[in-house]
């Protein structure tokens, strides 16, 4: 027993010696070895489009699957392109997809930017080092909102009749260039021009055309406008998209004089003229398009007598211009007749418009000041119903002044050009014989009447309300001093037979404040306004299943919209239908009933705004209809699901514009930004691209009353630090504009891009002060000090005598005291022997002044 017990021990000796020596298997773990990746194009597809899906293959090694679910869980896989990892500006959407087996994994990205790159990719939780993939984007097909408009020769200045041409840089979705010969470029009538006035009003562009690519890689229209004025181009491109920086301001300028073109007009309409008046037409000078020529041009004119053909002399010829482009042509007429009037070009041997002006001079002394009109329809009027007022012309001396009833013209004219009223005038006689001759006056065709008369009564019947004038003229004599009258015509009565358009929601919810407008007009379509309270909203009959016991349906007071409109609210409270009508002073307008449907909530969509944040420099893609609830399926219009938002900087492009009303700016910039430089000279108001300049250290020099360039927040920070100015004057402004090129920066963390362009303008004062030395500085420092050594003197010297002068104060206060004292405590002897002392002294006097006197003598 004792000897295995010794063996035992031996044994376990030696397998403690041998231990050290043998490779440690059972008692240690096995180290799982590091995984290892590879990346791949999926389908070795490199090429790709913008918007695109691309997918790299993550191909493992060395992972055993007991470490997939850990390498799953902890693997961190990144995509950098350009600098940026992740989403960029570059990219969006990047994912690295490790669902299911190690053969499936992946990354996605979309491509966002035009151009060649190269991808890197690496894995950082393993260290497995990086690897690099090289892959092409091209542009997608032309999207007319990302793509730029502008003008190609010039900065939006024509002559009517020549052609303006409009440059446009195609581009996609994402902003990328569109090259020459890419697939799916749009041909002839993908793009179109339409033109307006600044206030809106349309104008129509001529000879429009599509004209392909140009050598700088844009594409290039033409039109020819026609008429001269500012203008607003819109290019739209894919039927009705507005290009980027569209509306493009036009402005035309008129072309050169064409006499045969021009035109002229009698001054208030009349070639009737009063002897012993003036006779005045308007000259129009106009181009081959009809627009006014501002420049003033010779004319002369020639009078003949229709009847004999003999030339009558004008010796008061006046031509004068009295607008751009007019001029007013007067002389005085001083015989009675018909005459024909020539005014040509007298270097060019043409006359005006080709035809000769025919005027008639009748005998009248009619005068302009005491003649005048009276009457309750000189002043206003009802649509549809007959007003008139009389006219009583008067001459110089205030007598009774006949004329024939054609020569007396009434012209009633709305005040917006819209409406002419045709008035009836006829003599107004007063004994029997003159009824007996109105009577005969009437009985004749109107305009051959030959008697006269010297008071008429004038009758017109207005259908559209309004503000009117109303010239009343004997010839060429304007009654009112020369000015019309003012007259006012209200709508009629309203017409319960016109329908009331009431425009209304057809399906609306339950409980909820509904609008209803209609319209009121008399027979004549005018709007009626001011009869709000007498206007209700009925409800005729309601369809609900539910039958219940309270108000189903209530309706506030209509409110007079000023216009002829009215408009109420109403709320339904179950759901069903509802039949309306309008009632006006109890009388249902047309139609009636109308009819509404209230609806369960879940009929009706609902849609929220996205508020989606994107740093700079990156890109997001987001659904636009995630936070949104679409009734009965998919909306309409709706075709793609996500949006990326780009270029999202605050870094955008800027535009500083530096102005001063005297002086000169002196200003450096890089030369990278040169092509963008723009000056202002002094005495030209506009601005001049640079034609030459020197760089000195990559910078060159700028000196001007303005300057102007595109560059980004940084250049025109630096731009301001080295901004100098230079001038006689100690005092002007400094006029600084800036906005970002319609770009709709963001403002102020970049959260949200802006709903319009951003832009700025400033005003700084500049006061211009001479530097001062270091000597000088020096001295005046020494100035400083000495005067405050010289106040701190004066200071003390003042202190001390007001010590003093109060220390006398107070000696001379305690002796008054004192002295006040010593008189109270005097004893009457002492009072007697002062008295006593006092009298010799005086009588001591008066006999010197005796002794004196003899002494004199």
């Amino acid at each position: 027993m004792a000897n295995s017990v010794a063996l035992s021990l031996l044994t376990v000796s030696l397998l403690l010696c041998v231990a050290p020596l043998l490779p440690s298997t059972a008692q240690e773990p096995s180290i799982a070895p590091r995984p290892a990746f590879a990346f791949g194009w999926l389908g070795d597809r490199s090429a790709f489009r913008a918007g695109d899906t691309a997918v790299i293959v993550i191909m493992s090694f060395d992972l055993p699957d007991a470490n997939v679910s850990a390498v799953r869980r902890s693997g961190s896989f990144t995509l950098t392109v350009r600098g940026k990892t992740g989403n960029s500006t570059y990219v969006a959407d990047v994912s690295a997809r490790l669902e299911g087996a190690p053969p499936s994994w992946n990354i996605t990205f979309v491509p966002l930017r035009a151009g060649d790159f190269v991808a890197v990719l690496e894995e950082e939780r393993f260290a497995v080092g990086v690897s690099t993939l090289y892959y092409t984007v091209a542009a997608r097909d032309v999207h007319p909102s990302a793509s730029l408009a502008s003008w190609m020769y010039f900065s939006g200045y024509v002559v009517a009749g020549s052609k303006a041409f409009v440059s446009v840089t195609p581009r996609d979705a994402f902003g990328n260039d569109v090259p020459r010969g890419a697939d799916g470029m749009p041909g002839d009538g993908y793009f179109r021009v339409s033109g307006s006035y600044l206030n809106g009003t349309a104008v129509e562009f001529l000879d429009f055309q599509y004209n392909g690519w140009t050598g700088d890689g844009r594409l290039s229209l033409e039109f020819v406008p026609t008429l001269a004025g500012d203008f607003l181009v819109q290019v739209y491109g894919d039927n009705n998209m507005t290009l980027r920086d569209s509306p493009l301001l036009l402005t035309v300028k008129p072309g050169p004089i064409d006499i045969a073109k021009s035109t002229a007009d009698w001054k208030h309409g009349t070639n009737v003229l009063q002897i012993f008046s003036k006779l005045e037409i308007f000259i129009n000078q106009k181009d081959s398009y009809g627009n006014l020529v501002p420049e003033i041009h010779p004319f002369d004119a020639a009078v003949v007598e229709k009847a004999s053909n003999l030339s009558v002399p004008v010796g008061d010829l006046r031509i004068e211009a009295v607008a751009e482009g007019i001029q007013l042509l007067s002389f005085n007429v001083g015989e009675p007749g018909e005459f024909v009037l020539t005014i040509f070009d007298l270097q060019l041997k043409q006359k005006l418009s080709n035809i000769a002006y025919i005027y008639n001079v009748f005998v009248g002394y009619s005068d302009g000041s005491n003649s005048f009109a009276n009457g309750s329809g000189i002043t206003q009027s009802v649509a549809g119903s007959v007003s008139s007022f009389m006219v009583f012309l008067e001459d110089q001396y205030r007598d009774p002044s006949p004329v024939e009833t054609a020569m007396l013209q009434v012209q009633i004219l709305s005040r917006n050009g819209t409406s002419v009223v045709n008035p009836i005038i006829s003599p107004r006689h007063y004994t029997w014989m003159d009824r007996i001759l109105q009577i005969m006056d009437l009985l004749m065709v109107a305009g051959n009447s030959t008697l006269q008369a010297s008071h008429f009564n004038v009758s017109y019947t207005p259908e559209i309300a309004g503000e009117y004038d109303i010239w009343v003229l004997c010839g060429n004599i304007v009654l009112n001093n020369g000015n019309p009258y003012a007259m006012t015509v209200s709508p009629g009565a309203v017409s319960t037979s016109i329908p009331s358009d009431p425009l209304f929601e057809p399906r609306v919810k339950r409980s909820v404040r509904n609008e209803v407008t209609v319209r009121l007009r008399d027979l004549f379509m005018n709007p009626v306004v001011s009869l709000e309270p007498k206007l209700r909203l009925q409800l005729t009959s309601a369809n609900i299943p539910t039958l219940v016991n309270t108000s189903s349906f209530a309706a506030e007071e209509f409110v007079d919209n000023k216009d002829g409109s009215y408009t109420t609210h109403y709320v339904a409270k179950y759901l069903g239908s509802y039949s309306l009508c309008t009632q006006l002073n109890n009388t249902q307008l047309p139609p009636c009933p109308f009819e509404v449907h209230v609806l369960g909530d879940d009929y009706f969509s609902e849609v929220q705004n996205d508020n989606i944040s994107v740093w700079e420099d990156e890109s997001v893609s987001f659904d636009v209809l995630s936070n949104d609830y679409i009734a009965a399926g998919q909306p309409e219009g709706v075709y793609l699901s996500s949006v990326c938002l780009l270029r999202n900087k605050s870094h955008l492009l800027l535009v500083l514009s530096l102005e001063v009303l005297e002086g000169t700016l002196v200003m450096t910039l890089p030369a990278g930004i040169v092509a963008t430089a723009e000056l202002k000279a002094d005495g030209n108001n506009h601005w001049q691209s640079l034609q030459a300049y020197v760089a000195i250290a990559h910078h060159f020099v700028l000196r001007g009353t303005g300057i102007r360039f595109h560059g980004n927040v940084s250049d025109c920070n630096n731009a301001m630090q080295r901004l100098f100015y230079q001038g006689a004057s100690h005092e002007t402004r400094l006029f600084i504009t800036v906005n970002d090129l319609g770009n709709y920066g963001c403002y102020p963390d970049c959260s949200e891009m802006m709903s319009t362009p951003l832009s700025t303008a400033k005003t700084v004062r500049l006061v211009k002060t001479k530097p001062m030395n270091s000597r000088r500085a020096i001295l005046v420092g020494s100035a400083i000090a000495i005067e405050i050594l010289a106040m701190l003197c004066l200071g003390g010297v003042l202190l001390y005598f007001l010590v003093k002068c109060m220390s006398q104060l107070k000696g001379k206060q305690r002796d008054r005291v004192n002295n006040e004292v010593r008189k109270a405590e005097q004893t009457p002897s002492r009072q007697m022997a002062v008295e006593f002392s006092g009298y010799l002294q005086k009588q001591t006097e008066a006999a010197f002044n005796t002794s004196s006197s003899y002494r004199d003598i």
